[in-house]
């Protein structure tokens, strides 16, 4: 049971999604036939709203099912801040599939991204984008990227590494607020 309408897939990968570097097929862990071959039933779309265990039963949207063995891998959610609620069609996470291709939808080219967090996913999303073609900025509230990671001769390599791409890069500084423009961009 997955609430995602895309078969598994290599989480880390969906930055390439968002930025038109790969396809859901290539980001795939198996095919659909891998799947068939093992006898497993995938349930995209469908989310598990409950379970008993002492039934041996999972409820969903579409009914009750029951199982002999249950792994519940539900994994964890991105945390938003406040600010992302002042403009919630454009301070996006990029979190699933479905995030990647609404950011895909959104860019344009010449456009600009900002990439709020200097860890490692934010790094890449950051080298992606500029990849891409964007002007990309990251906005790390740490002194460094990478911040209790990294020490502090890393982190300026990695700095310069990524200026030398043409991302900006903006330590001790934090987001406050997110304030929608008219032309659909955010200050």
């Amino acid at each position: 049971f997955s609430a995602e309408k895309a078969p598994p897939y290599f989480r880390p990968r969906i930055i390439a999604l968002a930025f038109a570097q790969a396809d859901i097929e290539a980001i795939r862990m198996h095919p659909a036939k891998w799947y068939s071959d093992r006898g497993i039933t995938l349930r995209l779309d469908s989310s598990v709203n409950a379970f008993d265990a002492g039934r041996c039963s999972v409820a969903t949207a579409g009914g009750e099912e029951s199982f002999d063995g249950l792994v519940l891998a539900a994994g964890a959610g991105p945390v938003l801040s406040g600010f992302a609620a002042m403009a919630p069609e454009r301070v996006l996470p990029l979190w699933r599939a479905d995030n990647a291709d609404t950011i895909r939808s959104l860019l344009r080219p010449g456009g600009s991204v900002a990439v709020i967090g200097g860890g490692a996913i934010g790094i890449e999303t950051a080298v992606r984008s500029a990849g891409a073609g964007f002007t990309t900025s990251i906005i790390e509230k740490a002194a460094d990227l990478g911040s209790g990671r990294l020490m502090q001769p890393a982190s300026s390599v990695l700095r310069r590494r990524l200026s030398e791409k043409g991302v900006k890069v903006m330590v001790c500084a934090a987001v406050s607020r997110a304030e929608p423009l008219p032309d659909g961009r955010v200050r």
